[in-house]
């Protein structure tokens, strides 16, 4: 078994834990794990945010406007605006 895969089990039992802790285990197993996967998934997007924070702070990057062209370039949609 991988270190990810170990490290995903770990929490995922550790969300059921907490879940059974708090008396909130009225969910069926399937309603368990995509709940446990919306979070982390959540809590994965809101961590790289805050890693870019400083960068930004730095006046390191792009603004939002040119990365958007950018990316509309290489999809080849024309300008939006």
């Amino acid at each position: 078994m991988s270190t990810d895969n170990l490290n995903e089990s770990e929490a995922f039992y550790t969300f059921l834990g907490q879940r059974l802790e708090m008396g909130s285990c009225d969910q069926s197993p399937e309603e368990l794990l995509h709940s446990w996967r919306t979070m982390s998934e959540h809590g994965q997007a809101v961590r790289a945010i805050q890693e870019c924070i400083p960068d930004m702070e730095a006046g390191h990057g792009i603004p939002l406007k040119q990365a958007a062209a950018e990316i509309r370039s290489e999809l080849g949609f024309g300008d939006s605006e």
